[in-house]
């Protein structure tokens, strides 16, 4: 399992491969348009290399103002649409362990099942869907912020659900 994770990391960080053909036929245009919308100092309104021009706000696919999006717009799509996938499947990875280790997992059942999330079927079929990829990656903490304001409540436990729920 690790082998695999490792050699699609390489793989897909050296350039050697991309993630999935209908990520890369649909997606990663969408991630171009919007980095270069941004770059120019523009609202990713509009892209105008797909079809005769589409709507790229109103695509959720795009997720041109998810905050990693943005913060990535600078930076060579190329390289960062790959980092996109292998954070978020670290992130879903964390979520899911710390959400099982609330639930009474050990470590070990903790990390195992996280690995079987993070690395499932699923989460692979959503390599390079920014969206999907991104909203996957969160349902953890999702439930592991919602258990704790059931649990414990609190104002600032209340915040974080909230932002993470608006992630």
């Amino acid at each position: 399992l690790y082998l695999g994770l490792g050699l699609f990391s390489w793989l897909a960080l050296s350039g050697r491969m991309s993630t999935i053909p209908d990520a890369f036929l649909y997606c990663f245009p969408e991630w171009n348009a919007v980095s270069h919308s941004l770059r120019l100092g523009n609202l990713p309104l509009w892209n105008p290399w797909v079809a005769c021009g589409v709507p790229l706000e109103a695509d959720w696919l795009s997720a041109c103002f998810y905050p990693p999006v943005l913060l990535g717009a600078p930076l060579d799509p190329n390289l960062y649409f790959p980092w996109f996938t292998i954070v978020h499947q670290l992130l879903g990875f964390t979520g899911s362990f710390l959400w099982l280790r609330k639930r009474g997992a050990s470590p070990f059942w903790g990390a195992l099942g996280s690995i079987g999330y993070a690395t499932s079927a699923q989460a692979t079929l959503l390599f390079g869907f920014t969206g999907l990829e991104a909203a996957f990656a969160w349902v953890p903490w999702v439930f592991f912020s919602a258990e704790e304001v059931i649990e414990r409540g609190g104002v600032l436990r209340w915040v974080r659900f909230l932002l993470v729920l608006a992630l």
